[in-house]
């Protein structure tokens, strides 16, 4: 074998070792590639602002419903420090999703003001079919 094919790390001269390294980066590059259209697609269809907002706004109050609470108290809440906490999450990401509303009703274009993580939870709490989503 010539000089210029030599690795000049030991554990690469080795032939076999070679192959199973390109045969496992070429799978790794071709899922990157896949993954990053994937998420174009994504984000093609735009965000009804309204309907948005609206459909936050009701997500945003029915994490607050007594009945999902005594549910979650069941498992998680035995003790009082416990339902305390899971109610002070409730009101958090009850708030999170009010602002998210009034953010999207902010904007005059959501598509191209909110971040790409935004814009995807926003679609699934509207209902719009998200690529690898389970819907």
């Amino acid at each position: 074998m010539n000089n210029f094919m030599r690795s000049p790390i030991p554990f690469f001269q080795n032939q076999r070792i070679r192959q199973i390294i390109k045969i496992l980066v070429l799978p790794i590059i071709l899922f990157v590639f896949m993954v990053s259209l994937s998420n174009q697609k994504v984000f093609a269809a735009s965000l009804n602002s309204e309907s948005t907002a609206q459909q936050a706004e009701k997500a945003s109050e029915k994490i607050l419903e007594d009945r999902d609470i005594e549910e979650t108290n069941k498992g998680f809440g035995q003790e009082e420090s416990g339902t305390e906490l899971i109610q002070k999450a409730r009101e958090s990401a009850s708030e999170k999703l009010k602002n998210m509303a009034n953010e999207v009703k902010e904007k005059p274009n959501p598509d191209e003001s909110l971040p790409s993580s935004k814009k995807g939870f926003l679609k699934n709490v509207e209902g719009q079919k998200v690529e690898g989503s389970q819907k």
